[in-house]
């Protein structure tokens, strides 16, 4: 959506929405650029005033974008909807990532997934070394995704992140291991 005017040190809004092709869920940058036209308001509309543009930042769009949080379950049912989800598509892969706080990694890795911790699976306990958390998503097109991951703080490595996902379509696991990252 446009924004018909903006006065000199005013603040405005530009929405833009973005299509795509049915079952396609590109990831990846796009340039963004504010394209607008200046006028010099102290001499009236008589200025026919002239193009001009704005090169922004680009927009990055994630495979977590296309998954929402899942809904509230028990420990008892993940652990059912995993065992019915088998491991015909399931991927595991480790990472080393770095010596932040072992909260501050599990809820960015959390939020980097768009995902919901199981029965606040996102709580870390004071002084842990260690930590699970059982993440439940849902992809655009309605599969479930679920995760584990295993928190492991290493004095000489920094944290150790094991993590696995597992779903119906091994597209959807594909892309939500793309989004680890710190």
């Amino acid at each position: 959506m446009p924004l018909n005017r903006a006065a000199f040190n005013e603040n405005g809004s530009v929405f833009c929405c973005l299509a795509r092709p049915d079952n396609l869920f590109v990831s990846g940058p796009i340039a963004a650029t504010l394209k607008f036209h200046v006028k010099d308001s102290t001499v009236g509309d008589s200025d026919p005033g002239y193009e001009d543009e704005y090169q922004l930042e680009e927009v990055k769009i994630k495979g977590s974008d296309f998954i929402k949080p899942g809904e509230q379950m028990s420990l008892a049912d993940f652990r059912s909807a995993w065992e019915s989800l088998g491991t015909h598509f399931e991927i595991v892969k480790k990472f080393s990532l770095g010596v932040n706080p072992l909260q501050e990694t599990v809820d960015t890795i959390i939020d980097s997934l768009s995902m919901f911790a199981i029965e606040n699976s996102d709580k870390v306990a004071d002084g842990s070394k260690s930590h699970t958390a059982n993440l439940i998503g849902m992809f655009l097109t309605g599969e479930m995704i679920l995760v584990r991951t295993g928190f492991l703080v290493d004095a000489k490595n920094g944290i150790m992140l094991k993590v696995c996902f597992v779903s119906l379509y091994l597209f959807s696991s594909v892309r939500l291991l793309h989004e680890v990252h710190l």
